[in-house]
């Protein structure tokens, strides 16, 4: 999957950023910082093979806590059952449609 180098949620630019380096530091394979409008996103490494679903799916979920984030969904925005689902679901559905 190629990752796009920006998306715009809510008028606001969104850098997606590239990391081979994030799930060794921080366990996870996605990560927003929501005060500088970035996700950090894991690349494909020797050590760590990320597949192209996971990949599909790590930005879903990213993108929506970013959304909520945006939307001032406070208590939503780290509700990671909430996300997972909803994220799961959305993904789901965007690759029926391709």
């Amino acid at each position: 999957m190629l990752l796009p180098k920006e998306i715009t949620l809510f008028n606001q630019k969104i850098k997606i950023i590239k990391s081979r380096t994030l799930l060794s530091r921080t366990g996870m394979f996605g990560e927003c910082d929501f005060n500088k409008h970035k996700i950090y996103i894991q690349q494909s490494t020797r050590k760590h093979k990320i597949t192209e679903e996971q990949l599909s799916l790590t930005l879903d979920h990213e993108v929506l806590h970013m959304i909520l984030y945006l939307s001032g969904y406070d208590k939503l925005m780290y509700d990671e059952i909430f996300i997972n689902t909803v994220s799961g679901l959305l993904n789901q559905y965007i690759n029926q449609r391709k």
